[in-house]
């Protein structure tokens, strides 16, 4: 397990694209918070009747999205291999 977490801490300090990605992750997290926080400015002006029809779900499906997004673009990223002898 400690071998794994190593190669998994090599892979995230030497591929180039990690700053991005997390820069990415960083923005995208900023666009649905901003949408949460329009969100909630809308429930609390809202009526019973029409509580009870908004729906959240988009703003949860595209916070999963950009995560898993996030996630796929870190794990197909290849490392540079590793110089020390073995």
């Amino acid at each position: 397990m400690g071998d794994a977490v190593a190669a998994e801490w090599w892979k995230l300090r030497s591929v180039r694209s990690t700053y991005w990605t997390l820069a990415a992750a960083a923005a995208f997290l900023v666009v649905v918070l901003l949408l949460a926080v329009q969100m909630a400015r809308i429930w609390d002006g809202l009526s019973a009747e029409r509580r009870a029809d908004f729906e959240l779900r988009p703003l949860q499906q595209l916070g999963g999205w950009g995560a898993a997004l996030c996630m796929a673009v870190l794990a197909c990223c290849p490392s540079r291999p590793s110089t020390a002898p073995a």
